[in-house]
């Protein structure tokens, strides 16, 4: 059995009174455990003071803070009741909460408290951190679309590239001709760009009768050559064209969050509740080593001087 014999057929209120100093220490230390790391996520999290109030996640994060507040303070009144102990700072109020029994509304109201907490933690969780160096957000340029045209025997061609940039690009080619009825129908039509890439041959696919369209890619910014080539009847006509490519856009660049950084401060609250910590368990074993010493005093024969050096 778990349970000493004498405590084999005590009631919950019982075993509860039993193991209060036990439990009490296992809370204690276990909220202290996840206030620091708390505190301590908090600074990595969340990059500046000013986004605990300015992003979604700061001020999750704010509430879930006051929940837990909230929390301590119930259990600490729950406490209270458990050990018999009057807050004798709550006047006639921490009178009546000794009553070395915990109030089934505050442990219910603890409870609401604690399923609240739960539904701030999923929002964290669904929440992106507020951290790293914000990317200075440029207006999105407008795509643009450049159209140059040509003639080549009866037909004449026009040419559109978007957005006319280096990178991938979309071609647009129409092709028409002069002459009613025209000669023979268009069977394809291909561009190819001087120094271009992959071989410079950019194949496209009839979209609409006498519209053609692809996609390619340009590889720098400037003067460059483009001929479209149609092929009609077994023959290619080619239609050059003296083109000009716009530059690329400027990439954004990585600036430093706006405000003072949070983690200096939350660290610094962490190492002083891990110090209190350390100073009130080291009290406490000193404490506890002096009441054992007192009570092996007790049980023994002792002369009045004995019991002073044990008290030393």
């Amino acid at each position: 059995m778990l349970w000493p014999p004498r405590l084999a057929e005590a009631g919950p209120a019982d075993l509860l009174w039993v193991s209060r100093g036990s439990l009490s220490t296992l809370a204690v230390a276990s909220a202290a455990l996840v206030a620091l790391t708390g505190l301590y996520s908090a600074g990595r999290a969340v990059e500046t003071v000013d986004g605990l109030l300015t992003t979604p996640y700061g001020r999750a994060l704010l509430v879930k803070a006051a929940l837990l507040l909230v929390l301590a303070t119930l259990g600490l009144v729950n406490s209270a009741q458990l050990h018999g102990r009057s807050p004798t700072w709550l006047g006639p109020l921490g009178r009546r909460l000794s009553t070395r029994w915990p109030s089934p509304r505050l442990v219910l109201i603890e409870a609401g408290f604690g399923a609240l907490l739960l539904v701030a933690v999923g929002v964290l969780l669904e929440s992106a951190p507020a951290r790293g160096p914000a990317l200075a957000v440029a207006p999105a340029a407008p795509a643009t679309t450049e159209t140059a045209s040509a003639s080549v025997a009866d037909l004449v061609v026009t040419v559109s590239v978007t957005p006319n940039r280096p990178g991938v690009n979309g071609f647009t080619v129409l092709a028409a001709s002069s002459r009613r009825p025209p000669p023979a129908p268009v069977d394809g039509v291909e561009l190819r760009v001087a120094g271009g890439h992959d071989g410079g041959v950019i194949a496209l696919r009839q979209v609409a009768p006498g519209r053609w369209f692809g996609t390619g890619r340009l590889d720098q910014a400037g003067r460059l050559r483009l001929t479209t080539v149609v092929r009609r009847a077994g023959k290619r006509l080619a239609a050059p064209l003296s083109w000009w490519v716009g530059s690329p856009l400027p990439p954004q660049q990585a600036v430093a969050a706006p405000g003072r950084r949070l983690a200096p401060y939350v660290d610094g609250v962490a190492l002083s509740l891990l110090a209190g910590a350390l100073a009130l368990g080291g009290w406490r074993l000193v404490l506890a080593r002096r009441r054992r010493r007192l009570v092996g005093l007790d049980r023994q024969p002792h002369s009045p001087e004995q019991v002073l050096e044990g008290m030393r």
